[in-house]
């Protein structure tokens, strides 16, 4: 959703799934109007990158291998830093951060699982003001590698 959206332009819709809101209001002429707006509207207005974003793709299903999904959602990291929500979910993938700086990563505690199929679950190379919160790192090879200097 664009920042300057009118609630006239939102999508009629009175059935919202998990992931969604309801905005009710009256229109101009007085009569209730209802509206839905996703939450990954809303995150991305404010500037949060959802790796469950369609434009990302990770599935947090256990199964399918989200590395790329992902790789991309970070990719997707503002040069100036910025945050990204890993929401509920198991995610098959080997997570790396190279040289990014000011970046917030989120999940929702012990329900956000990354679950590396090999090597290590997340890297950390040549960052600077990285704070990771939320995230729970599982499987039978498990681990954080962090290189780099510290300033």
């Amino acid at each position: 959703m664009a920042t300057g959206v009118k609630i006239s332009q939102l999508t009629q819709d009175t059935a919202p799934t998990v992931d969604d809101l309801l905005v009710s209001v009256n229109d101009p002429s007085g009569t209730p109007a209802t509206r839905k707006i996703t939450i990954g509207s809303i995150s991305k207005a404010i500037g949060i990158i959802n790796v469950k974003d369609p434009a990302y793709g990770a599935t947090g299903d256990g199964t399918t291998d989200d590395t790329a999904a992902i790789a991309a959602a970070i990719a997707a990291i503002p040069s100036g830093g910025g945050t990204i929500y890993f929401p509920t979910g198991d995610y098959n993938a080997n997570v790396t951060f190279t040289s990014k700086s000011n970046v917030h990563v989120i999940g929702d505690g012990y329900g956000s699982k990354i679950l590396p199929d090999a090597g290590v679950g997340i890297t950390v190379s040549g960052c600077d003001k990285l704070k990771m919160e939320g995230l729970y790192i599982a499987g039978k090879t498990i681990g954080l590698s962090i290189s780099g200097t510290a300033s």
